[in-house]
């Protein structure tokens, strides 16, 4: 758990999930919701897409961004940009859902592997966790996503950017690609990037 109060836009974690299960949420009932999971409200399945939402304070969120990655046990380096409007979701640099509001909430906190209601558990593990209480540029993202890819030998490919972008992104390889996930490393800690970075965990495992 992370304690409040919590002014969060822009969630970064490398994690495994399997099945309908909650990998981030907010810290309790009496915070709005503040979700990233794999499920969400369509009906079972036995592999659900990734979800986000920020919005709604009951048991079904108002509003949500579905993406096409499934929750299938598999590493991947997944960034959900919390900000209104401008609501993004990537998966190991792959754009998978945007131009949808998905809200903007201030949080009592932060639940790691479990939901709000301390009910849904995280069937999978998470290697790490970056919040950041500001929407980082493009280059920022990438350079992120590529650097967490490269440290946990993740598959990542640079996803093409919106035509008013394509001039801040100038890479001489659209494509990288690693070996499988081989090992994590376990502490917690705390840093800052510029003011950026509010919190950095590492090493959270749950079955």
């Amino acid at each position: 758990h992370i304690s409040p109060p919590l002014s969060v836009s822009f969630v970064k974690v490398v994690a495994r999930a399997r099945g309908d299960t909650t990998i981030i949420d907010a810290l309790g009932t009496n915070s709005s919701r503040f979700e990233l999971c794999h499920g969400y409200p369509t009906g079972y399945h036995p592999s659900p897409e990734i979800c986000m939402t920020a919005s709604g304070h009951g048991a079904v969120p108002t509003q949500s961004m579905r993406g096409s990655t499934r929750g299938t046990g598999e590493w991947h380096v997944i960034t959900a940009i919390f900000d209104t409007r401008k609501s993004e979701l990537f998966v190991d640099g792959g754009r998978e859902a945007t131009g949808k509001n998905v809200g903007n909430n201030r949080l009592d906190g932060l639940s790691i592997g479990c939901d709000h209601s301390g009910v849904f558990f995280l069937m999978g593990s998470v290697a790490e966790v970056r919040l950041f209480s500001c929407h980082l540029s493009r280059s920022h993202r990438v350079q992120l996503e590529c650097s967490l890819a490269r440290k946990y030998n993740l598959h990542y490919t640079i996803d093409a950017p919106p035509a008013a972008e394509a001039d801040e992104a100038r890479s001489p390889s659209s494509h990288l690609r690693f070996p499988p996930l081989r090992r994590l490393r376990s502490s917690c800690s705390r840093s800052s990037s510029s003011g950026r970075v509010a919190t950095r965990i590492v090493g959270t495992s749950y079955h």
